[in-house]
């Protein structure tokens, strides 16, 4: 029988996108537009190679931008488990531990 895990809150903040996806997302219409005959593999493929040839300022700017989201997304996460308290997953886990802890000590 197949596990499911709980459904995602609608006004959880998503996790924000990487350094490497806002670079792909950036440039991937560009390398297409390049390379039309190519197929999406291959086109992801060209835009790795273009990421990891980038220089340390270039490299810099999309690290930054997503240093921005993060900490936009930290606040937002912050402003949501006050407002939902009970959406909090570590707090959640370390309490679930703590009782099963108990119940195996006998308390």
């Amino acid at each position: 029988m197949a596990k499911y895990s709980k459904p995602v809150h609608p006004e959880r903040p998503k996790r924000p996108a990487s350094a490497y996806i806002l670079y792909m997302v950036a440039t991937r219409p560009d390398v297409k537009a390049e390379f039309p005959d190519l197929p999406p593999t291959k086109i992801i493929k060209k835009v790795a190679e273009r990421y990891r040839a980038l220089d340390e300022a270039e490299m810099k700017k999309w690290v930054d931008q997503y240093k921005a989201n993060k900490a936009q997304y930290v606040k937002d996460q912050a402003a949501f488990l006050k407002k939902y308290p009970e959406e909090d997953q570590v707090a959640n886990r370390k309490r679930r531990a703590a009782e099963r802890e108990a119940k195996r000590r006998g308390e």
